[in-house]
């Protein structure tokens, strides 16, 4: 079979904590609609997967990895195709650009790339909570997190975001993950209308995606995930998601949240006032988006640190039951196959009722 051309290749690059899985469950379930226009997401959930192939973009497990994704998108040949892929937030472009040129150009007409950046304070917050969520850090404070995570260097935005258009041009698009400034206030439409420009499109009503856990919440997910610290990133991530979504399922779940104190908030607004500055004057006409984000941090902030330790948030019944809960379905990891697919699958079919 020949293959045809999409028209528009839009690459979806996060950032993290930006909204992607919204984007992602949207397109994978089929909820989008475009107005006399056609779309094609080869994906069922994201494409994460694939950004390891970005940083040997020329390797065979690179081949092997895009030419039957180019191959998919040349037989749909649609007006619009996404690919997209938060984990792609620490990408070179130069590499994404070998990438297009290598296995995309043969199928698409022309590249857009769509990116998002979260306010320094909030994107701290939301990344210490999701990192807690999928076992990957177990430290007792906020600040502990902020530093060890080395999330100074990580949240320079600058000199990334200007190494993306420099590459990309006018190609590349960077939108603020600011809930006043998304189309229709929803990261979704937002995504759209920045990738297809005047199309119009529908979005189908679904429930939110990866919505954030209370503090108790997180407390009882990292309990699970002491059990867990010895198995790979893959299956903690598993096992963090479907905690979380079953989590979520009831309305006892809802509480107190984790939230940025003083003193860490004031830090936050000092180290990276001057990257907030450049990014507002470079990338958002002037505005002071992120610059007022960092004076809002400060003004909201809670007084004292929250404590990230389980003890303080879990009675001592409360541990015992998780840790036996725990312990059991260590148990059956050990004595089962297939364990990291089995979650895999239960979240994308969990897609379908969102």
């Amino acid at each position: 079979m020949a293959l045809g051309k999409t028209k528009t290749l839009v690459l979806h690059t996060g950032d993290h904590k930006t909204g992607s899985t919204s984007i992602q469950y949207a397109l994978a379930a089929g909820r989008i609609r475009l107005a006399g226009r056609t779309l094609c997401y080869p994906s069922r959930l994201a494409h994460n997967h694939l950004a390891v192939r970005f940083r040997n973009p020329k390797s065979p497990d690179a081949a092997a990895q895009f030419n039957p994704l180019a191959e998919t998108i040349g037989k749909k040949a649609a007006d619009v195709s996404v690919i997209s892929a938060e984990h792609l937030e620490g990408a070179k472009p130069e590499n994404v650009k070998t990438v297009w040129n290598t296995y995309f150009t043969k199928v698409a007409e022309r590249l857009g790339i769509v990116s998002y950046v979260r306010p320094h304070a909030s994107r701290t917050v939301s990344t210490c909570a999701e990192v807690i969520k999928v076992g990957a850090f177990m430290g007792d404070s906020l600040e502990e997190f902020f530093d060890k995570r080395n999330m100074t260097k990580r949240l320079n935005y600058t000199p990334r975001c200007q190494s993306w258009r420099k590459e990309f041009g006018e190609a590349y698009t960077l939108r603020p993950f600011v809930r006043s400034e998304l189309h229709e206030g929803s990261v979704v439409a937002d995504f759209l209308k920045s990738a297809l420009g005047d199309t119009d499109f529908t979005i189908e009503t679904g429930k939110s995606a990866n919505e954030s856990l209370s503090l108790k919440d997180l407390m009882v997910i990292k309990l699970v995930h002491q059990s867990f610290q010895d198995q790979s990133a893959h299956v903690r991530l598993g096992m963090g998601w479907a905690l979380a979504r079953h989590l979520n399922a009831h309305e006892s779940s809802k509480g107190e949240k984790l939230a940025l104190h003083r003193s860490l908030a004031e830090k936050i607004a000092t180290v990276f006032r001057n990257d907030a500055k450049a990014m507002d004057a470079e990338f958002f006409d002037g505005r002071p988006l992120l610059q007022d984000a960092l004076d809002r941090s400060v003004e909201t902030s809670i007084a004292e640190p929250q404590s990230l330790r389980i003890e303080d948030h879990l009675s001592p019944a409360q541990q015992r039951d998780v840790a036996a809960m725990a312990l059991t379905m260590r148990e059956m990891f050990d004595n089962g196959s297939g364990w990291q697919g089995y979650l895999r699958e239960n979240k994308i079919k969990a897609i379908s009722s969102l």
